[in-house]
């Protein structure tokens, strides 16, 4: 009877474990070395990714509650450790080798219409870099 009573919780613990969670602190599924700022989710319904001969184009776009300003401003930093050089004075645009990678911050059109949660939509774009 104890055994039966201590497998209940251990199986639902290793299911709740085992449940896909939303990425914190993560990277991105569809840009490998694109580090996932906490509170963001990746919509995988917003995916481009294919090779051209000059090299490979990915887009994704990821849903926050975060203001542009902050999500800028962690992409500033974090990118640069990662070896992402701006362009200029731009917190949009950065290059590193021979790919550049940009990022747009939007209101998410979701948010009026069907009341989601996150307000913004960041979308990153990475293209070949001549």
């Amino acid at each position: 009877m104890l055994k039966k009573l201590l497998i209940i919780p251990l199986a639902a613990c290793l299911l709740f474990c085992a449940a896909p969670q939303a990425r914190a602190e993560g990277f991105s599924a569809v840009i490998e070395d694109l580090p996932i700022m906490d509170g963001m989710a990746e919509r995988e319904d917003l995916v481009v990714v294919f090779d051209t001969p000059e090299g490979r184009i990915v887009e994704t776009t990821l849903e926050t509650s975060a203001g542009p300003q902050q999500v800028l401003t962690y992409y500033r930093r974090t990118l640069a450790q990662l070896g992402w050089r701006p362009v200029g004075t731009s917190e949009k645009r950065y290059v590193r080798e021979k790919e550049a990678l940009s990022i747009s911050v939007q209101r998410n059109p979701e948010v009026e219409a069907y009341g989601a949660a996150n307000a913004y939509l960041v979308t990153f774009k990475i293209t070949p870099y001549r």
